[in-house]
């Protein structure tokens, strides 16, 4: 009797197992044909407007914490990032490309290191990737960067050294990069509590020691993951209790014509709200702005009297409180240096 039991076990265990495959390969082979049908711009999706939207709601933008998007300088590549806090506390960067008119199934970027690497950025030419890398073992954040080679990602990783730096850069992190090769990142300060916009210039092949953005720009509040224009025209960023805004939100700043920057405004509230925007990019060609919110809206759907398969579409949808991405009509970037510039001068 014990040994019928004990394979009836067997069977039943193979045959969840079966099922659990076939779930899964049914599950994958839908994933991978929704992005068959994917062509165009921006993974076909319809542009949005002056009111921010979810980006690619379901494929790109869906019930995990995405933490930031950007796309190669032809549009045909585009990169996302997944950061997943516990048990891993690691960052994972996917990417689809378009070829011949349709876009791939996304395949995560692997890194030559064993560090764990994140906050990734591509440089304006599209060679280079930057990104943090951390070290679990000393717990010190390095920035470093790869080249691209013709299989890819695949090349060495190499720190970032600053010539003649007079700051601690294992405290540097969310780097961004202009066409000339600037890097401007966001520094923590001793304490930990807060950070600044920092930047480094790069001549002959070096970044030079890193220096301040300034006042107008870095406050004692905490402004973190730069954005910088390729021109560097324009530099976005996020900051958390600046002034009398007691709210995560995205703040933007302009440099004039001798390359000093002015005091950073905040964007307006069809952007803004108290949901914690960050980490803004503006798109390749220059017509759309991407972030990040803490997305709540389907949050007061939850209740007591939920069923298992509602829970389920909760968990793994947009708006369940984690980040999603959204995007909007860069016109507003537009607007915002219109009215910086009627009191300044370029």
């Amino acid at each position: 009797m014990k040994k019928n039991f004990t394979l009836l076990n067997l069977i039943l265990f193979i045959g969840i197992l079966t099922n659990s495959c076939i779930q899964n390969n049914v599950s994958r082979n839908k994933n991978e044909s929704k992005f068959a049908e994917l062509s165009g711009p921006y993974l076909g999706q319809e542009p949005p407007g002056e009111i921010p939207e979810l980006f690619a709601p379901g494929l790109i933008t869906t019930g995990l914490s995405e933490k930031k998007i950007f796309f190669s300088a032809d549009g045909n590549e585009c990169y996302w990032e997944i950061f997943i806090r516990q048990p891993f506390r690691k960052g994972y960067l996917f990417q689809s490309e378009c070829i011949n008119g349709k876009w791939t199934e996304p395949m995560e970027v692997k890194l030559n290191t064993e560090l764990n690497t994140g906050y990734y950025s591509l440089s304006p030419d599209g060679h280079r990737l930057f990104f943090y890398l951390r070290s679990e073992k000393d717990d010190t954040n390095h920035l470093g960067y790869t080249v691209r080679e013709e299989t890819g990602w695949t090349g060495p990783v190499d720190r970032i050294k600053f010539s003649g730096a007079k700051i601690d850069y294992i405290s540097c992190s969310y780097p961004s990069v202009s066409t000339n090769g600037n890097l401007y990142f966001a520094y923590m300060k001793n304490d930990e509590s807060s950070s600044d916009i920092y930047m480094s210039n790069f001549v002959d092949e070096k970044y030079q020691a890193p220096v301040s953005l300034g006042d107008l720009v870095n406050t004692e509040a905490h402004e973190c993951h730069p954005y910088i224009s390729p021109d560097e025209q324009f530099l976005i960023f996020d900051a958390s209790n600046r002034g009398k805004e007691n709210f995560s939100g995205l703040y933007i700043c302009f440099s004039n014509s001798a390359g000093q920057w002015g005091e950073a405004q905040i964007l307006n509230t069809s952007i803004n709200t108290n949901h914690g925007e960050r980490r803004g990019y503006v798109s390749w060609d220059s017509k759309y702005l991407f972030f990040t919110r803490f997305n709540e809206e389907h949050v007061n759907d939850i209740n007591e009297n939920l069923f298992y398969h509602q829970l389920q579409k909760f968990i793994n949808s947009p708006g369940n409180g984690l980040e999603d991405l959204f995007w909007v009509d860069a016109e507003i970037l537009v607007k915002a240096r219109e009215e910086y510039f009627k009191y300044h001068k370029e």
